[in-house]
């Protein structure tokens, strides 16, 4: 019994720790970004909105842009989402 209480709080604990890492709404604030080399719908959205959840960011960029896909090419420019200290330019 002991063990299986130990197992469920470290569950518990393991789940608040990842819900805190992602989570939170999609910022309103959006940026113009260029895609560097390498870089992927994926990529941005961790950088651009870091602790929030990267596909409903990606959703977010895909619909800003008018985007049917995933295919971004470098030096394309981007309308991102954008959280916590991003200083650059926005809207």
């Amino acid at each position: 019994m002991l063990a299986l209480a130990l197992v469920a709080a470290l569950l518990v604990a393991g789940l608040t720790l990842f819900a805190g890492r992602v989570s939170g709404a999609v910022p309103e604030r959006t940026a113009t970004v260029t895609v560097g080399a390498g870089e992927n719908l994926w990529t941005l959205a961790r950088r651009y909105a870091p602790g929030v959840d990267p596909d409903a960011v990606v959703a977010r960029i895909r619909e800003l842009n008018r985007l049917g896909g995933d295919a971004v090419v470098d030096g394309m420019p981007l309308t991102v989402p954008v959280g916590g200290n991003f200083a650059g330019a926005g809207n």
